[in-house]
């Protein structure tokens, strides 16, 4: 793929986007997963290396050094320096009781919790954490079984997974995600970004209060937490005097799992002696999540930007199909390039067709979690316009054709599009998109058939030619010097599905206040969020444009430690400057913006490499998960009683994407002076699952 066709679905980073009719559906193979248990099925039970504590937790040892343990379910984010529990703030929660870590879950889902060790008085080294096997009725166990750096993507053994959590320090406010760098946008931004002084009473009126400096902001320098590492890579680790440690789980319910109470403990050693254990309690429900997700998604990630982390082009293709499978256990769609084969073969790589039948997702390769033996369900062909640029009418025909034939001989039911073209380079591509779009329809041959997706504005899009896709600003309809408001937004999606049925809107990024961002500084339920604005949209995709942005080529700042640094779009430090109010800015800075994945490998940056043949995973991909799977919830549960399902998105997300008001439908329509609609609390989020598993299971 050549870098000058992705020129960043960042730079509007506020686009949704729709996708034309034409061939769909998903595949559908599936496969159930082993569960062990001592006595129903033989497979045995498998031991943490470390010794399993008993499920009766004894009274914490006057011999820890830590001032303070608890847990919550990571969606309130709890920057490094934060000492809640330890200077007497009441830490519980939705999840922690003061004591014990209290979980619910389906069958087929991925569920998690975030354990907190607080250091007040003095720094606590050689710490280590483990968790016994969850045990439930008739001897059935979720087990936990510490891997190797060389077997870390084979989850056949294990169901738990802990994570050393990583911290990436907040030097300056993003410039995406947030709607503008200006005092009337301060509403918008998360609460602890916000001057702490600020007052809106009036959503169409500017916030007072806003003029503050930088270090004033409750977020300014904090250490926010992102990066997971596997707990096996960082086995003994130390807690900095005045700060804290979070280690984060994923507990992974096999479809086998029978439903009911499932009981195990978290053990805490400082120096390898037992100091702490910590209950943790499991309710599996009695339904089961599908292996395909009603949250359709997708994120763009290229192997072309492993090649300078891991070594050799060897070593990047083997840690792309690694991160294929981590992304599919989190229930996200991958599209990326063709590996190493051109897109004018007219064909997928070898390398994808594993992941296109399902059995790059199989348990003979190691594989099980959410969609196992489930195919992706999309395929994006041309990415950023890499088929059709700089094409003929004959050239661009046998293309098409070449790529829907292989598509509907091998792969037909995988949603599939050719990436025309993106963003800017829409308006001055070659061919045109108007020419593009011509000779599609003028296809006779199976390509016809073919869906279609460029990022061009909804509002722009000529009805007469069918078009296949379109993207809106997320406040209001303002377009070409166009006033707009919501409800032209809405018209004219209305109008498009209405001539054309069977086209898919799809989200392109976002920024608040219409949906939570990716910036890291957000919170953490923001892109818990999206998924539940997508499904009360009624959206068929989520895409964010990239994963692996490890080379900020857009903006000069070229390769930088990912470990390291927040920032991951902007300029070089030459070209930033520390503002009044926002702190390290410049250019478009912004935290987190194209990274979701970190490298489990890095030459560049040796002092920061795990050696790990694939990716480590954001804190924000796993709060993605939740939000996909939080729509699962909602899908089952509508079919049961659609009425109080309605009732609960409305209260969970009030208004959402074009459904956020701009300041003036007379005058201009281009921002908006309202902060996001939704709660920051994980709690309310939580008891909306809780009542959406009533509905599902009446229990």
């Amino acid at each position: 793929m050549n870098n000058f066709l992705r020129l960043t679905g960042s730079i509007a980073c506020s686009i949704a986007l729709l996708l034309a009719a034409g061939c769909g559906g998903n595949g559908t193979k599936s496969s159930g997963s082993a569960l062990a248990s001592g006595s129903s099925n033989g497979t045995p039970l498998v031991t943490p290396s470390a010794p399993t504590p008993a499920s009766t937790p004894p009274t914490t040892s006057d011999n820890s050094a830590l001032s303070a343990v608890w847990a919550n379910d990571g969606g309130d984010k709890v920057t490094r320096d934060e000492l809640r529990s330890s200077t007497g703030k009441d830490v519980r929660n939705g999840l922690w009781d003061g004591s014990t870590i209290k979980l619910l879950g389906a069958r087929n889902e991925v569920i998690n919790f975030n354990l907190v060790l607080e250091a007040a008085k003095a720094g606590v080294n050689e710490v280590s954490v483990s968790i016994s096997n969850l045990i439930g009725p008739g001897g059935a166990a979720l087990r936990y079984a510490p891997r190797t750096a060389a077997n870390m993507y084979d989850w056949s053994s294990t169901e738990i997974e802990l994570f050393y959590v990583r911290y990436l320090q907040i030097k300056g406010i993003s410039y995406f995600g947030f709607g503008s760098l200006a005092g009337w946008g301060d509403a918008a931004l998360p609460q602890r970004a916000r001057c702490p002084g600020m007052m809106q009473p009036d959503p169409h009126k500017q916030p007072t209060g806003t003029d503050c400096s930088f270090a004033e902001r409750p977020i300014a320098n904090r250490y926010v937490p992102d990066i997971a590492v596997p707990l096996e890579l960082t086995a003994k680790f130390n807690v900095a005097s005045g700060a804290n440690q979070s280690i984060w789980a994923d507990i992974y319910i096999p479809k086998a799992a029978p439903p009911g109470t499932y009981t195990g403990t978290v053990t805490i050693y400082e120096h390898g002696v037992a100091t702490r254990n910590v209950p943790v309690s499991l309710s599996v429900r009695n339904f089961t999540l599908p292996d395909a997700p009603a949250s359709h998604t997708m994120l763009f990630a290229s192997v072309q930007d492993l090649d300078s982390r891991f070594g050799s082009r060897q070593a990047a293709l083997a840690a792309y199909r690694n991160e294929l499978r981590v992304a599919h256990r989190h229930k996200i769609a991958v599209i990326g390039d063709n590996f190493d084969t051109e897109w004018s073969a007219g064909k997928p790589d070898a390398n994808w067709l594993p992941y296109l039948d399902g059995s790059g997702f199989s348990a003979a390769s190691g594989y099980a979690g959410p969609g196992m033996g489930t195919a992706q369900d999309v395929f994006s062909i041309g990415t950023y316009g890499g088929l059709t640029h700089d094409t003929t009418q004959d050239v661009f025909t046998s293309r098409f054709n070449n790529w829907a034939t292989w598509f509907e001989k091998n792969a037909p039911g995988v949603e599939r599009f050719v990436y025309l073209c993106d963003e800017i380079y829409c308006k001055d591509s070659k061919p045109t998109l108007t020419t593009q779009l011509e000779w599609w329809q003028a296809i006779s041959g199976a390509g016809r058939h073919l869906q279609t997706l460029a990022t061009v504005g909804l509002i722009d899009a000529p009805s007469a030619l069918s078009f296949p896709t379109s993207t809106w600003e997320m406040s209001g309809g303002n377009s070409h010097n166009q006033n707009g408001t919501s409800a032209v937004d809405q018209a004219a999606i209305d109008a498009l599905l209405a001539q054309s049925p069977t086209r898919k809107p799809y989200y392109y990024n976002g920024a608040r206040p219409g949906v939570g961002s990716m910036a890291t500084e957000d919170d953490g339920v923001a892109m818990r969020e999206a998924p539940w604005g997508q499904y009360k949209k009624r959206l068929a995709r989520y895409f964010i444009w990239e994963g692996t942005y490890f080379d900020d080529y857009q903006q000069g700042r070229g390769k930088y430690d990912v470990f390291s640094s927040a920032e991951t779009f902007g300029p070089n430090a030459e070209h930033m400057h520390n503002s009044h109010s926002y702190g390290l800015i410049g250019g478009s800075m912004s935290n987190g913006n194209g990274v979701l994945f970190y490298p489990g490998t890095d030459v560049l940056f040796p002092s920061n490499s795990y050696g790990l043949p694939g990716p480590i995973v954001s804190l924000r991909l796993k709060h993605w998960r939740r939000g996909v799977q939080d729509v699962d919830y909602l899908t089952l549960a509508h079919a049961i009683d659609p009425a109080a399902v309605d009732a609960i998105v409305q209260k969970i997300v009030p208004r959402v994407m074009w459904e956020v008001q701009c300041y003036s439908t007379k005058e201009d329509c281009s921002y908006t002076y309202e902060g996001a609609s939704w709660s920051s609390n994980p709690d309310d989020w939580e008891a909306a699952r809780a009542q959406l598993a009533h509905i599902i299971d009446g229990q």
